[in-house]
């Protein structure tokens, strides 16, 4: 029994020796689960170009605070997402991808969320 339990401790050592920290790594490279579902896009030239980020970055900021209205976050939100338009994309797949630059300190607040809970 105690030569098994040994042995066994052995294979194990030698599994753990063998591998590489990438082997610990949980985070998937085809992507990390958002509580934002993006849907497919059919477009096969379709990106949102790093301007288009900072403009909604420096513009439509919600932060959670007291004061921040986030009715009026969501209006500006949508009027600056209405200026990118795109053949064969819908506006809620550019909503869904943009909308996640819109946040600072109330990304904590999303990032909770269930995963896919966003979809519109």
């Amino acid at each position: 029994m105690a030569d098994q339990q040994g042995e066994q401790q052995i294979q194990e050592h030698v599994v753990a020796v063998n591998c590489f920290l990438k082997d610990y790594i949980v985070l998937l490279v085809q992507g990390i689960p958002l509580s934002i579902q993006r849907p497919a896009i059919q477009a096969n030239n379709f990106e949102i170009k790093p301007t288009n980020t900072t403009m909604i970055q420096t513009s439509v900021q919600f932060g959670g605070l007291p004061n921040d209205d986030p009715n009026g976050h969501l209006s500006n939100f949508l009027e600056i997402c209405d200026a990118f338009k795109h053949n064969g994309v819908t506006a809620d797949a550019i909503h869904l991808r943009l909308f996640l630059f819109t946040f600072n300190e109330a990304k904590a607040w999303l990032n909770v969320l269930l995963i896919g809970s966003i979809t519109t």
